[in-house]
């Protein structure tokens, strides 16, 4: 296949200046992870029954130096053209084109990151504000909740409820030049999430998580794929988000996501 390489850089730059100016309008509603202790106290589902918490799953990559996030389209279990590429760049790997290699191989796949959107008061302000959990850190999070008698972790239950919760410390450690959550930990007593008053207007302050997970145009999808595979139209990369190589292989990643659609 062939590319018009300017038509890509031209239209790319276009998309990514309208989602710079979206994130930026967005960005002071996520609650900012600094290095050390950064104490939370999460909240119950907005809604009636619903979960404290929204999943998605992010493609993220870097443009011009500056972190661009794409929901997945296999969250909506529709195709995707970014899951589709991450095949296609394999194929040309395999078939000799091993300078698009990174984008297929370990942290620095262009394959989805999973992500857990959910309400929390940072202590720091006693402001409420969406705290956009990487995988490991949601998975400490239900473990805690349900316990792991393998792990002698015993189970916390409910760990939102506003009367006997707990507070959370999202511990941020540097490795390397990334920040690793492995030493976050919940208080070890409940305590009321504060005073009946400050409850109520925690509650009151809820984020719609479910408006979170932006369904995004195919057609503009398929556009960062093409620049992808353009090797370079666009000046995009993919971004290296963990340096540890994600758990899940290939040929399962694969069959998870295939059994969406």
């Amino acid at each position: 296949m062939t590319y018009d390489i300017n038509k890509l850089r031209e239209k790319y730059k276009q998309l990514s200046e309208k989602q710079q100016k979206t994130e930026e309008g967005n960005k002071d509603s996520y609650l900012k992870i600094a290095e050390g202790s950064n104490m939370i106290r999460i909240l119950p589902g907005k809604g009636e029954g619903e979960p404290f918490y929204v999943e998605t799953a992010l493609h993220v990559l870097k443009n011009n130096g500056q972190l661009k996030y794409y929901h997945c389209l296999k969250v909506h279990n529709e195709s995707c053209p970014l899951c589709d590429a991450y095949y296609k760049v394999w194929d040309r790997v395999n078939a000799g084109e091993k300078h698009l290699e990174p984008l297929g191989k370990g942290s620095n796949s262009i394959r989805p990151k999973p992500r857990y959107y959910m309400n929390a008061v940072n202590r720091k302000d006693d402001t409420v504000k969406i705290y956009s959990a990487p995988e490991k850190v949601f998975t400490l999070i239900m473990t805690n909740m349900l316990g792991n008698d393998e792990l002698g972790i015993d189970a916390l239950g409910d760990v939102t409820d506003v009367n006997e919760g707990y507070d959370f410390n999202v511990v941020a450690g540097k490795q390397a030049e990334f920040l690793e959550f492995s030493q976050s930990r919940f208080r070890p007593k409940s305590t009321p999430a504060g005073t009946p008053q400050k409850i109520a207007e925690y509650m009151d302050l809820r984020h719609d998580l479910n408006s979170l997970v932006k369904k995004e145009d195919y057609a503009e999808l398929k556009l960062v794929a093409d620049s992808l595979l353009a090797n370079g139209a666009s000046n995009v990369e993919p971004v290296e988000v963990q340096p540890k190589k994600m758990a899940m292989s290939d040929e399962e990643f694969k069959a998870k996501i295939n059994s969406k659609v």
